[in-house]
């Protein structure tokens, strides 16, 4: 499987209403719309609209960065100011096989396999977690989420999604994805997700673990009031999604399944459609499957693996897109295991790029998002291998 993340190299409902779901963009920026209608005898109507979205996350400062020892043995923490680029490494002591997650003004780390912890931590605060859980032996969980007031805990090993209250990490319930197990039996493995305001839409790979292929993967849609899955659609296989900024539409990356073919995809859960985008599944530049994605209007950035025999001349890829016209430039190709890929406020796109089985130097790397071009200050090093990013 192949995700962004160190366990990928071994291989979002409710009924939307006419109005369409809210991007992470317009949860970032205030509404101002009020209704006051005064009529008067002299037909004079005065409308007035006041509206402040209640909802918002607050702008981006900080990155997030989940590192972990080149010996594999120990895991780290740190963080980068987005404005002067100033690293803050090893803050705490984390699991060997840790990732982060930021959400609405929190930062969760999540211990991976043989930890399966999840704990909440207010930014700033790093000597010790506002609360810490164990999400149960061998869930091996990879994403947190807050969402209608409620942290989603997103575990690969799990046939569903865990919700926990916010303030002191109490269990609240479940959302049951067993419907969508794959014949394995071990759950539909969910390897990613992203919110639209109080939806989640999920990225379920159904990887058989006994033969390491996907059979056929999802995108389920959940509501996060009612924890219930109220549409999902099928595409691909080993997916992971990413929202699509400014279009109110989920990117899916695929390796290819049936009659789908490696590329992006673009599931539109107003219309109810899933349509390619993009193909990778052959050609001079790339003929590979795509295992991340950033994206806002025409403009994105996307990292790919290549599977080549020999092993040792496998190679992962950067890409620039063109959405508006479904094209695509290859930046580079790369041994360095790229593990995460996030877009930030501030039009940057953020890969990681982790000591792994490939070689390659561990480093974070900090692209324009408008022009594919790599910034000023790029790439950063760490004490220890970064292998995953976030921001708050």
């Amino acid at each position: 499987m192949k995700m962004i993340d160190p366990l990928s190299l071994l291989s979002l409902a409710g009924l939307l209403v006419a109005c369409s779901p809210a991007t992470e963009d317009t949860q970032n920026e205030a509404d101002t719309d009020t209704d006051t209608d005064t009529d008067t005898d002299t037909d004079t109507d005065t409308d007035t609209d006041t509206d402040t979205d209640t909802d918002a996350d607050p702008p981006q400062t900080f990155a997030v960065v989940a590192t972990t020892s080149l010996d594999g043995v120990s895991g780290s923490f740190a963080t980068v100011d987005l404005d002067d680029l100033t690293l803050d490494d090893n803050l705490l002591v984390t699991a060997d096989d840790n990732v982060v997650s930021a959400s609405r003004g929190w930062v969760f780390t999540l211990g991976r396999q043989g930890t399966d912890t999840l704990s909440a931590y207010l930014p700033g605060e790093w000597d010790a977690p506002e609360w810490e859980i164990s999400t149960g032996e061998d869930s091996d969980p990879i994403h947190a989420e807050v969402c209608a007031g409620e942290v989603f805990a997103v575990l690969y090993a799990s046939k569903s999604l865990y919700s926990y209250e916010l303030g002191d990490g109490d269990f609240r319930g479940t959302t049951d994805l067993s419907e969508f197990n794959d014949t394995d039996s071990n759950g539909p493995e969910p390897a990613s997700v992203v919110r639209f305001g109080d939806t989640l839409y999920v990225g379920l790979q159904r990887l058989n673990q006994d033969t390491f292929r996907s059979e056929g993967s999802v995108v389920a849609e959940i509501d996060c009031k009612e924890r219930d899955v109220t549409d999902s659609w099928f595409v691909g296989g080993e997916i992971v999604i990413a929202p699509w900024i400014g279009e109110d539409k989920i990117l899916v990356g695929s390796a290819a399944y049936g009659t789908d073919t490696a590329g992006i995809y673009v599931v539109d859960p107003v219309a109810d459609t899933v349509e390619q985008l993009l193909d990778t599944s052959g050609g001079e530049d790339v003929d590979s499957d795509i295992v991340g994605i950033a994206a806002e209007g025409a403009a994105g950035i996307a990292i790919s693996y290549r599977s080549r025999s020999p092993f040792e001349d496998s190679r992962y890829g950067i890409h620039c897109l063109d959405l508006d016209s479904g094209t695509q430039t290859l930046i580079e190709e790369t041994q360095d295991e790229l593990t995460d890929i996030k877009r930030n406020d501030r039009g940057e796109v953020w890969i990681t790029a982790a000591h792994g089985f490939l070689g390659g130097s561990p480093k974070l790397r900090i692209f324009d998002l408008a022009t594919c071009a790599e910034k000023d200050g790029s790439p950063l090093t760490f004490g220890f291998s970064p292998n995953h990013v976030d921001f708050y």
